[in-house]
């Protein structure tokens, strides 16, 4: 997201069993409440949401790195030229939607994962290298059969593969790191949902990664921040984004206003998701410009 987390802050600092509780539930129960939602709500509660939480979750990340002072040179530069390919796309090629679709879910599905080993304090090993590469594959296999589904016999090669690799690692003697399990978990639970519903539109799938991002985002930096002075104001700040963007989302729905039709529809929210994803990692490397000095 582009968020600094506080020196000191991690999974174990200072919050005890409260804070492996926590972090336990938003690794598995988390992802099962959502799964459940599918069944009772429509898919268009369901993208509402997934839209109000995104937008929330992209405007806190431009304050947060607005504060740590990382909108520099480089940081404006990528935007601009982010703005003139966007403006490039619409203008010449025939489908955008398939071009954006394509180049968020290749991002995002990176950007998911690499997330997920920052907040869970996780280090990168060739190990653990293996099994994101491997729900890398999965996940964009399961993503783009909505789309491609000439593809659909990937899913069942990235499946086996992971799976395969998951169980040698379970069987050799170190135990599998936080992030890895639950990738693993991710995996299973996309693919018994993909087995059910393989024979109908498979969006869902997508709505639910894009929401888990921004819950565990929200949650998981909660955790980090817990005990440090600027607990009190994350919280309220996500609390009156999450609220400001549900306004403007009804309001979007009921009037259908026309400039709102930039934050609240599909198409646009791809760039939104792409120009989110590519400048965080600007921010991120000039975060670590500045630590070095450079």
């Amino acid at each position: 997201m582009g968020y600094t987390a506080p020196t000191g802050c991690t999974i174990d600092h200072g919050c005890g069993k409260v804070t492996s509780v926590v972090m336990m539930m938003r690794n598995y129960c988390l992802p099962l409440v959502l799964f459940l939602v599918a069944y009772l709500f429509s898919e268009n509660v369901i993208s509402v949401s997934m839209l109000i939480l995104a937008q929330s979750h992209f405007l806190m990340a431009y304050l947060y790195q607005y504060r740590g002072g990382k909108m520099n040179a480089w940081y404006i530069s990528t935007a601009l030229l982010l703005l003139l390919l966007f403006g490039s796309i619409f203008m010449f090629v025939p489908e955008p939607l398939y071009v954006l679709f394509t180049l968020a879910t290749l991002l995002f599905s990176v950007h998911f994962v690499v997330d997920e080993i920052t907040l869970h304090d996780d280090s990168w090993t060739s190990e653990n290298s293996l099994s994101v590469f491997g729900f890398i594959l999965l996940f964009n296999a399961i993503a783009f059969s909505t789309l491609y589904p000439t593809l659909q016999w990937l899913i069942i090669i990235f499946s086996i593969t992971v799976f395969s690799y998951a169980l040698v690692r379970l069987l050799k003697g170190k135990w599998p790191s936080t992030s890895e399990r639950y990738l693993w978990f991710l995996s299973i639970l996309f693919l018994f949902y993909y087995v059910l519903h393989r024979s109908t539109n498979l969006d869902f799938l997508v709505f639910f990664i894009i929401l888990l991002h921004g819950s565990n985002w929200l949650i998981g930096y909660g955790i980090r921040l817990h005990g440090h002075t600027k607990e009190k104001r994350y919280w309220i700040e996500t609390a009156f984004f999450l609220t400001l963007c549900a306004i403007l989302e009804g309001i979007y729905v009921v009037t259908k206003t026309p400039y709102l039709v930039f934050f609240f529809s599909f198409l646009p929210y791809y760039c939104w998701a792409i120009a989110h994803i590519i400048l965080s990692s600007v921010a991120t490397l000039v975060g670590q410009g500045k630590r070095r000095g450079t």
